[in-house]
């Protein structure tokens, strides 16, 4: 970044923070940057914030290059707005109650200039990957398991080719296409590839950049459904992954999975290499759910000619991928540390796992968790179900105090408006001798 952008950005900064009670662009930006600039959902959260102020407490607005052009066009048609009102307190505050509008108005016209800048870039980076007939890419796809599975065979193959992996949560076309231009190496063999999906179509683009000689679908669940519509849009979006691989692509599912596609009555008839998800893998992984990722990462694994003693030393010396139900130390506490995903399927699993560590080390269980957001016609008495499964089978639960956790409430549960909140709860009632602890997602300020 030039130090005049700095600069710029610091400028604008400054000039929002000083003005931010009467003129709250800042707030209105940071729902807009949250919500993804999907202008849709942005305008479906105004209900909810449109008089609330000082919003950001979880995180803060990032000052990217779109939020500031934003931030300017809003502030220009504002100003442009009281320049051709006659100027009286009544006019100032009709054109400050339109600002939530003006951010509205300003992200549609400029959503596409930068959707034509994205798909530059993904044509770009498409034109670098399509250079490389030599490469072969993993794609992995599915409601969760995603990063966990491309982590271990990112491990088991790393010795054997040599392999890059798209890191992270880089996972969207844009994203993709970014790490392309800027990381792939030209020795590398083999890349892996994580793709998600907000709406349908959008696998498709990360394929038309990264097009995958491996396809994986980990899971089709219940995560997202509110974007969607419904569970089968959703499947039918994960199922790009396969329709919009090579041509002789090698697809890999697991068998419970395949057989919701025609639950769902989603038709598919290109060969599928199903798996047995009840077969374990000697590791030092433990968890039931990063068992089945293990499996898919080990099962594409065996298309490679990895040494027997890299895969039995690479299995014993695994760790899973940052909160992705990763055993740590907070406050002094043992803790699940769970607190990236979050769907009803998942939310279970992670509890299942709590249970058997505290019945192992002998421990009472407490949850902490904000409720499962994003749910669809389909499942919209998630949160209700999850709270009736933790009152049966832990022994604490401290509900954060969400939008969601309305359906959650019950008697014996404790309430707390933040995670610091909830930390305080837990360490004045609670001896970390004598109980271990899952930590779910705090959810972002659109929670609250």
């Amino acid at each position: 970044m030039s130090h005049i952008h700095i600069y710029f950005s610091d400028m604008l900064k400054n000039l929002l923070n000083s003005y931010k009670y009467i003129f709250p662009f800042e707030d209105f930006l940071y729902i807009l940057q949250l919500e993804e600039y999907d202008s849709q959902r942005y305008l479906n959260r105004l209900p909810q914030f449109y008089f609330k102020r000082k919003l950001q407490k979880r995180d803060t607005l990032k000052f990217t290059s779109r939020i500031q052009t934003t931030c300017l066009l809003s502030v220009s048609i504002t100003v442009l707005s009281l320049v051709f009102m006659v100027i009286s307190p009544v006019s100032i505050l009709g054109t400050v109650l339109l600002i939530p509008f003006f951010v509205l108005l300003s992200n549609v016209l400029l959503t596409p200039f930068y959707s034509f800048m994205k798909y530059r870039l993904q044509r770009k980076a498409a034109g670098i990957v399509a250079m490389r007939s030599d490469l072969l890419i993993v794609g992995v796809a599915g409601s969760y398991g995603k990063t966990t599975t491309k982590n271990f065979f990112y491990e088991l193959i790393r010795f054997t080719k040599r392999t890059q992996m798209v890191p992270g949560n880089i996972n969207t076309p844009t994203g993709i296409a970014a790490w392309v231009i800027k990381e792939l190496k030209d020795n590398t063999e083999l890349l892996i590839v994580e793709m998600d999906t907000y709406f349908q179509g959008e696998i498709r683009r990360s394929c038309m950049i990264t097009p995958p000689d491996m396809a994986v679908i980990t899971s089709i669940g219940d995560q997202h459904v509110e974007r969607f519509g419904n569970r089968k849009k959703m499947a039918q979006a994960i199922l790009e992954i396969f329709e919009y691989a090579k041509p002789h692509a090698k697809l890999f599912m697991f068998n419970e999975e395949y057989k919701k596609l025609k639950q769902l009555g989603i038709a598919f008839t290109k060969a599928v290499t199903k798996i047995d998800s009840s077969i374990y893998i000697k590791s030092n992984i433990r968890s039931e759910s990063a068992q089945k990722d293990l499996l898919m990462a080990k099962k594409i694994s065996e298309e490679f000619d990895i040494p027997k003693e890299i895969i039995k030393d690479t299995l014993q010396n695994l760790t899973l991928p940052d909160r992705r139900q990763k055993l740590s130390y907070m406050n002094g506490y043992r803790v699940i540390d769970d607190s990236y995903n979050i769907s009803f399927t998942t939310a279970l699993a992670a509890v299942s796992e709590l249970k058997k560590l505290g019945d192992k080390e002998k421990k009472k269980t407490i949850v902490v968790t904000g409720g499962i957001p994003e749910l669809g016609p389909d499942n919209l008495d998630a949160n209700k179900k999850y709270a009736d499964y933790l009152e049966k089978h832990v022994d604490e639960v401290v509900l954060l105090n969400t939008i969601l956790s309305k359906d959650m409430i019950r008697s014996r549960f404790h309430r707390a408006q933040t995670l610091s909140e909830a930390w305080n709860i837990i360490s004045d009632k609670y001896s970390p001798k004598k109980y271990i602890l899952l930590i779910q997602p705090e959810l972002n300020d659109l929670y609250y």
